[in-house]
């Protein structure tokens, strides 16, 4: 006799048992004095606060990075981005002589 396994939990839902002990750690936290008491413990646990730290930091983090040849770039587009800042929004057309590339 075969069984066949059901769809499973959606992407991106949590796990019903992983979801329930999160929330009971959350309710001994408060009742143990909450973020006071585990400043306290922080400061006397520096090593193991850190470690806790650094495994809920998130992992990866997503960048939108433009690079700008400056040597291309007119004095006026030069000037537009250090008042400006670097939002490619609020940047001028940037068609200047592409013949210097």
């Amino acid at each position: 006799m075969t069984v066949k396994a059901g769809p499973g939990r959606p992407r991106g839902a949590r796990n019903r048992i992983t979801t329930e002990i999160k929330e009971q750690i959350t309710c001994v936290y408060y009742k143990i004095g909450g973020p006071e008491n585990f400043a306290k413990w922080a400061r006397t646990h520096e090593s193991e606060f850190y470690k806790i730290w650094a495994n809920l930091a998130p992992k990866e983090v997503t960048a939108d990075v433009r690079v700008h040849d400056v040597v291309t770039l007119t004095d006026s587009e030069l000037a537009h981005i250090a008042i400006h800042g670097n939002e490619e929004a609020t940047l001028p057309a940037l068609e200047h002589d592409q013949s210097l590339n």
